[in-house]
């Protein structure tokens, strides 16, 4: 129910109350009685009155203790899905973090590797070449 719609109870039981006692006093004015039979209507009229009125007052509670339950369950419900989503999300970061990390270690290690490889290539055609040099002087 959307607040207007509490709001329309409310009149309507404004409306209703007003409305028995415009007829209350209609019927003082129109009634051809004594001055006590016609406080005894206008007493028995007023009771009418306030009994419908205690009923939609009932009513009305009832049906805001129902608002306010269904509200507490709906953000009850809406938190835990919240929560239940940023668990997921924040497992899947991690998952995602420690295969970036698995990743670039490996990348780190093949990259060490490689550059351990050409150096050692370099330190070998650098003392090929130093024999060569020693062999050209030795030649000359």
């Amino acid at each position: 129910m959307t607040k207007n719609q509490g709001g329309s109870g409310r009149n309507f039981v404004l409306g209703a109350f007003i409305g028995g006692l415009a007829g209350a006093a209609t019927a003082l004015f129109l009634a051809p009685k004594s001055g006590k039979e016609l406080r005894e209507d206008l007493n028995e009229q007023a009771m009418v009155v306030k009994d419908k009125t205690s009923g939609y007052t009932s009513i009305a509670l009832d049906k805001g203790s129902e608002l306010a339950e269904y509200a507490k369950q709906k953000t009850i419900s809406l938190s835990q899905a919240v929560s239940e989503q940023t668990s997921q999300l924040t497992d899947k970061v991690k998952i995602t973090t420690e295969e970036l990390s698995d990743e670039a270690a490996a990348v780190k290690e093949d990259v060490l590797n490689e550059l351990e490889d050409t150096g050692e290539e370099l330190l070998e055609e650098v003392a090929e070449q130093a024999k060569i040099n020693e062999q050209e002087k030795n030649l000359l």
